[in-house]
């Protein structure tokens, strides 16, 4: 089992993760001052491998990404359905 911070982007289309956060006014400041500065770690986010990442949790830049995980866990896609409330704790642990 792979955690976060051990993805690989083999999955098609992950790439745009990366452009998404310079675009994304959630991540935008914070990917910008981490990429182009002298260090990868600042407030609890950390960049690793052009990702941004809040303690341990990949940031999710683009909306429909957003609401993609939240349909694919709700749809037992990955978490299995357990109504409301254990969908946005499932997405708030692995996600930010």
């Amino acid at each position: 089992m792979m955690t976060t911070t051990e993805m690989k982007a083999e999955v098609m289309g992950f790439d745009q993760i990366k452009r998404d956060y310079l675009e994304c006014p959630d991540f935008k400041e914070t990917y910008t001052l981490l990429s182009t500065g002298s260090t990868r770690l600042m407030d609890d986010f950390l960049l690793k491998n052009g990702y941004l990442f809040k303690a341990q949790r990949l940031c999710i830049p683009s909306a429909y990404l957003r609401e993609f995980l939240v349909w694919e866990l709700q749809a037992e896609g990955l978490d299995g359905h357990h109504g409301r409330n254990k969908t946005i704790e499932s997405v708030e642990y692995r996600f930010f």
